[in-house]
Protein backbone atom coordinates (compact mmCIF):
# COMPACT_ATOMS: atom_id res chain seq x y z
CA UNK A 1 0.00 0.00 0.00
CA UNK A 2 0.99 3.61 -0.50
CA UNK A 3 0.70 5.93 2.47
CA UNK A 4 -2.72 7.60 2.75
CA UNK A 5 -1.00 10.87 3.71
CA UNK A 6 2.25 11.36 1.81
CA UNK A 7 1.82 8.61 -0.85
CA UNK A 8 5.16 7.14 0.20
CA UNK A 9 6.01 3.44 0.27
CA UNK A 10 4.90 1.35 3.24
CA UNK A 11 6.09 -1.79 4.99
CA UNK A 12 3.86 -4.46 6.50
CA UNK A 13 4.68 -4.45 10.22
CA UNK A 14 2.13 -6.86 11.71
CA UNK A 15 -1.29 -8.44 11.42
CA UNK A 16 -3.96 -8.22 14.11
CA UNK A 17 -7.27 -9.97 14.69
CA UNK A 18 -9.83 -7.15 14.32
CA UNK A 19 -13.25 -7.62 15.95
CA UNK A 20 -11.92 -11.04 16.94
CA UNK A 21 -12.55 -12.37 13.42
CA UNK A 22 -10.74 -10.39 10.68
CA UNK A 23 -7.03 -10.93 10.03
CA UNK A 24 -5.98 -7.36 9.20
CA UNK A 25 -2.64 -6.06 7.94
CA UNK A 26 -1.07 -2.89 9.38
CA UNK A 27 1.40 -0.87 7.31
CA UNK A 28 4.12 1.59 8.34
CA UNK A 29 5.00 4.52 6.06
CA UNK A 30 8.72 4.67 5.37
CA UNK A 31 8.50 8.43 4.72
CA UNK A 32 6.28 10.00 7.41
CA UNK A 33 5.98 7.17 10.00
CA UNK A 34 2.18 7.00 9.65
CA UNK A 35 0.56 3.61 10.40
CA UNK A 36 -2.56 2.52 8.54
CA UNK A 37 -4.56 -0.64 8.20
CA UNK A 38 -5.36 -2.29 4.91
CA UNK A 39 -8.55 -0.91 3.37
CA UNK A 40 -11.01 -1.17 6.30
CA UNK A 41 -13.79 -3.30 4.87
CA UNK A 42 -15.09 -4.11 8.40
CA UNK A 43 -16.12 -0.56 9.42
CA UNK A 44 -19.86 -1.05 8.96
CA UNK A 45 -19.66 -3.92 11.41
CA UNK A 46 -17.44 -1.93 13.80
CA UNK A 47 -19.95 0.95 13.93
CA UNK A 48 -23.05 -1.10 14.62
CA UNK A 49 -22.68 0.51 18.04
CA UNK A 50 -21.35 4.04 17.38
CA UNK A 51 -19.95 4.42 20.92
CA UNK A 52 -17.67 1.52 21.67
CA UNK A 53 -18.53 -0.43 24.81
CA UNK A 54 -14.83 -0.12 25.67
CA UNK A 55 -14.97 3.70 25.77
CA UNK A 56 -15.51 4.31 29.47
CA UNK A 57 -14.26 7.92 29.10
CA UNK A 58 -17.19 9.11 27.00
CA UNK A 59 -18.43 11.39 29.81
CA UNK A 60 -15.15 12.42 31.47
CA UNK A 61 -13.49 13.30 28.15
CA UNK A 62 -15.92 16.02 26.99
CA UNK A 63 -15.91 17.57 30.47
CA UNK A 64 -12.12 17.80 30.36
CA UNK A 65 -12.13 18.95 26.74
CA UNK A 66 -14.45 21.83 27.56
CA UNK A 67 -11.69 23.37 29.69
CA UNK A 68 -8.94 23.02 27.13
CA UNK A 69 -11.06 24.28 24.22
CA UNK A 70 -12.22 27.30 26.17
CA UNK A 71 -8.56 28.13 26.76
CA UNK A 72 -7.68 27.64 23.10
CA UNK A 73 -10.52 29.88 21.86
CA UNK A 74 -9.72 32.64 24.34
CA UNK A 75 -6.02 32.48 23.44
CA UNK A 76 -6.14 32.09 19.66
CA UNK A 77 -9.64 32.97 18.41
CA UNK A 78 -11.13 35.53 20.84
CA UNK A 79 -12.55 37.86 18.17
CA UNK A 80 -14.38 35.43 15.92
CA UNK A 81 -18.08 36.10 15.44
CA UNK A 82 -18.66 32.70 13.84
CA UNK A 83 -20.10 29.68 15.67
CA UNK A 84 -17.94 26.64 16.38
CA UNK A 85 -18.40 23.07 15.10
CA UNK A 86 -17.69 19.84 16.97
CA UNK A 87 -17.03 17.24 14.26
CA UNK A 88 -17.69 13.67 15.36
CA UNK A 89 -19.52 15.09 18.36
CA UNK A 90 -21.01 11.81 19.56
CA UNK A 91 -23.96 12.14 21.92
CA UNK A 92 -23.51 15.91 22.18
CA UNK A 93 -22.21 16.20 25.76
CA UNK A 94 -19.31 18.43 24.74
CA UNK A 95 -21.49 20.78 22.66
CA UNK A 96 -24.03 21.09 25.46
CA UNK A 97 -21.26 21.80 27.97
CA UNK A 98 -19.65 24.45 25.75
CA UNK A 99 -22.97 26.19 25.26
CA UNK A 100 -23.51 26.09 29.03
CA UNK A 101 -20.34 28.14 29.54
CA UNK A 102 -21.03 30.60 26.74
CA UNK A 103 -19.59 29.22 23.50
CA UNK A 104 -21.81 28.92 20.41
CA UNK A 105 -21.07 25.30 19.47
CA UNK A 106 -22.92 23.07 16.98
CA UNK A 107 -22.58 19.28 16.75
CA UNK A 108 -21.92 17.08 13.71
CA UNK A 109 -21.70 13.28 13.66
CA UNK A 110 -22.70 10.85 10.92
CA UNK A 111 -22.60 7.76 13.14
CA UNK A 112 -23.89 8.70 16.58
CA UNK A 113 -27.30 9.89 17.79
CA UNK A 114 -27.51 13.42 19.18
CA UNK A 115 -28.89 13.04 22.71
CA UNK A 116 -27.67 16.07 24.66
CA UNK A 117 -27.39 18.85 22.05
CA UNK A 118 -30.69 18.46 20.24
CA UNK A 119 -31.64 21.55 18.20
CA UNK A 120 -27.93 22.40 17.99
CA UNK A 121 -26.97 19.89 15.33
CA UNK A 122 -25.50 20.80 11.94
CA UNK A 123 -28.78 19.60 10.42
CA UNK A 124 -30.58 22.37 12.33
CA UNK A 125 -28.48 25.03 10.58
CA UNK A 126 -28.53 24.13 6.86
CA UNK A 127 -27.23 27.56 5.81
CA UNK A 128 -24.29 27.62 8.24
CA UNK A 129 -21.16 26.56 6.34
CA UNK A 130 -18.42 28.59 8.01
CA UNK A 131 -17.11 28.22 11.56
CA UNK A 132 -14.57 29.99 13.74
CA UNK A 133 -13.05 26.66 14.76
CA UNK A 134 -13.70 22.96 14.17
CA UNK A 135 -13.00 20.62 17.09
CA UNK A 136 -12.63 16.87 16.71
CA UNK A 137 -11.90 14.63 19.69
CA UNK A 138 -10.62 11.08 19.27
CA UNK A 139 -11.82 11.03 15.65
CA UNK A 140 -8.67 11.20 13.51
CA UNK A 141 -7.67 7.62 14.34
CA UNK A 142 -11.06 6.56 12.89
CA UNK A 143 -10.49 8.21 9.48
CA UNK A 144 -9.61 5.84 6.62
CA UNK A 145 -8.50 8.79 4.44
CA UNK A 146 -7.39 11.49 6.87
CA UNK A 147 -5.97 13.97 4.37
CA UNK A 148 -9.28 14.04 2.47
CA UNK A 149 -11.16 14.70 5.71
CA UNK A 150 -8.77 17.47 6.76
CA UNK A 151 -9.21 19.20 3.41
CA UNK A 152 -12.99 18.88 3.75
CA UNK A 153 -12.89 20.39 7.26
CA UNK A 154 -10.77 23.29 6.00
CA UNK A 155 -13.67 24.19 3.71
CA UNK A 156 -15.68 24.81 6.90
CA UNK A 157 -13.06 26.60 8.98
CA UNK A 158 -9.48 27.86 8.86
CA UNK A 159 -8.65 26.00 12.07
CA UNK A 160 -9.01 22.42 13.31
CA UNK A 161 -8.34 21.55 16.96
CA UNK A 162 -8.19 17.80 17.55
CA UNK A 163 -6.94 15.03 19.78
CA UNK A 164 -5.36 11.76 18.76
CA UNK A 165 -2.51 9.93 20.47
CA UNK A 166 0.93 10.11 18.86
CA UNK A 167 2.43 6.69 18.16
CA UNK A 168 5.40 5.45 20.19
CA UNK A 169 8.76 5.42 18.41
CA UNK A 170 8.57 1.65 17.90
CA UNK A 171 5.40 -0.36 17.25
CA UNK A 172 6.20 -3.88 16.11
CA UNK A 173 3.02 -5.67 17.16
CA UNK A 174 -0.47 -4.71 18.41
CA UNK A 175 0.56 -5.38 22.01
CA UNK A 176 3.16 -2.59 21.86
CA UNK A 177 0.47 0.10 21.97
CA UNK A 178 -3.05 -0.22 23.38
CA UNK A 179 -4.30 2.52 21.02
CA UNK A 180 -4.26 -0.04 18.18
CA UNK A 181 -7.39 -1.51 19.83
CA UNK A 182 -8.18 -4.23 17.27
CA UNK A 183 -10.95 -5.64 19.49
CA UNK A 184 -13.37 -2.81 18.55
CA UNK A 185 -12.08 -2.28 15.00
CA UNK A 186 -12.69 1.47 14.79
CA UNK A 187 -9.05 2.66 14.89
CA UNK A 188 -7.48 2.51 11.43
CA UNK A 189 -5.05 5.48 11.29
CA UNK A 190 -2.16 6.19 13.66
CA UNK A 191 -0.03 9.33 13.55
CA UNK A 192 3.50 10.45 14.24
CA UNK A 193 4.31 14.14 14.72
CA UNK A 194 6.08 13.89 11.36
CA UNK A 195 2.85 12.67 9.74
CA UNK A 196 0.88 15.57 11.25
CA UNK A 197 3.45 18.04 9.92
CA UNK A 198 3.03 16.43 6.51
CA UNK A 199 -0.75 16.89 6.73
CA UNK A 200 -0.15 20.55 7.61
CA UNK A 201 2.18 20.97 4.63
CA UNK A 202 -0.18 19.29 2.16
CA UNK A 203 -3.24 21.19 3.42
CA UNK A 204 -1.51 24.57 3.42
CA UNK A 205 -1.74 24.99 7.19
CA UNK A 206 0.53 25.16 10.22
CA UNK A 207 0.70 22.71 13.11
CA UNK A 208 0.88 23.32 16.84
CA UNK A 209 1.15 20.17 18.97
CA UNK A 210 2.04 19.03 22.45
CA UNK A 211 3.71 16.02 20.80
CA UNK A 212 1.46 13.64 22.71
CA UNK A 213 -2.24 13.94 21.93
CA UNK A 214 -3.39 17.57 21.49
CA UNK A 215 -3.02 19.37 18.16
CA UNK A 216 -4.08 22.46 16.22
CA UNK A 217 -3.97 22.84 12.45
CA UNK A 218 -4.63 26.41 11.33
CA UNK A 219 -4.41 28.76 8.39
CA UNK A 220 -4.99 31.76 10.64
CA UNK A 221 -2.23 34.21 11.53
CA UNK A 222 -1.72 33.04 15.12
CA UNK A 223 1.40 32.70 17.23
CA UNK A 224 3.26 29.53 16.28
CA UNK A 225 5.21 29.37 19.52
CA UNK A 226 4.81 25.69 20.31
CA UNK A 227 5.96 26.11 23.92
CA UNK A 228 3.24 28.71 24.46
CA UNK A 229 0.68 26.33 22.96
CA UNK A 230 1.76 23.65 25.42
CA UNK A 231 1.52 26.11 28.33
CA UNK A 232 -2.05 27.02 27.31
CA UNK A 233 -3.11 23.37 27.48
CA UNK A 234 -0.89 22.18 30.33
CA UNK A 235 -3.77 21.55 32.75
CA UNK A 236 -5.18 18.96 30.36
CA UNK A 237 -1.87 17.13 30.14
CA UNK A 238 -1.26 17.39 33.88
CA UNK A 239 -3.97 14.92 34.69
CA UNK A 240 -7.49 16.27 34.23
CA UNK A 241 -8.68 12.84 33.10
CA UNK A 242 -6.76 11.12 35.89
CA UNK A 243 -8.38 13.09 38.69
CA UNK A 244 -11.44 11.94 40.58
CA UNK A 245 -14.90 12.87 39.38
CA UNK A 246 -15.23 14.91 42.56
CA UNK A 247 -12.20 16.95 41.51
CA UNK A 248 -13.66 17.31 38.01
CA UNK A 249 -16.87 18.65 39.50
CA UNK A 250 -14.94 21.26 41.46
CA UNK A 251 -13.04 22.24 38.32
CA UNK A 252 -16.28 22.69 36.37
CA UNK A 253 -17.58 25.09 39.02
CA UNK A 254 -14.31 27.01 38.83
CA UNK A 255 -14.46 27.10 35.03
CA UNK A 256 -17.96 28.57 35.10
CA UNK A 257 -16.88 31.19 37.62
CA UNK A 258 -13.84 32.09 35.53
CA UNK A 259 -15.97 32.72 32.48
CA UNK A 260 -18.06 35.26 34.34
CA UNK A 261 -14.93 37.40 34.62
CA UNK A 262 -14.35 37.09 30.85
CA UNK A 263 -17.80 38.44 30.00
CA UNK A 264 -19.03 35.11 28.72
CA UNK A 265 -22.67 34.44 29.43
CA UNK A 266 -24.15 30.95 29.46
CA UNK A 267 -26.37 30.19 26.47
CA UNK A 268 -28.40 27.61 28.39
CA UNK A 269 -31.35 29.76 29.42
CA UNK A 270 -31.66 31.31 25.96
CA UNK A 271 -31.34 27.86 24.33
CA UNK A 272 -34.08 26.49 26.54
CA UNK A 273 -36.48 29.32 25.72
CA UNK A 274 -35.77 29.07 21.98
CA UNK A 275 -36.48 25.34 21.99
CA UNK A 276 -39.72 25.86 23.92
CA UNK A 277 -40.80 28.57 21.49
CA UNK A 278 -39.93 26.40 18.50
CA UNK A 279 -41.93 23.39 19.61
CA UNK A 280 -44.84 25.42 21.00
CA UNK A 281 -45.10 27.09 17.59
CA UNK A 282 -45.14 23.69 15.87
CA UNK A 283 -47.92 22.44 18.14
CA UNK A 284 -50.02 25.58 17.65
CA UNK A 285 -49.76 25.27 13.88
CA UNK A 286 -50.98 21.67 13.78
Amino acid sequence: MNCKICKGSTTLIFNALVLEQHDVAYYFCNECDFIQTEEPYWLQQAYQDAVSIYDVWSVARPIANSEIVSRIIDQYFPKTNLPFLDYGGGSGIFVRRMRDIGFDFIRSDAFSKNLFARCFDISDFPNQNQFGLVTSFEVFEHLPNPLDDVNSLFKLSNSIFFTTSIKPSIVLNPNDWDYISPFHGQHVSFYSVKALHKIAELSGSKLLTDGKSIHLLTKENVSFDNEKFISVIHNYRNGILNKSLFWLGKKIINISNNFKSKNRISLSENDSQNIINKYQSKNLNK
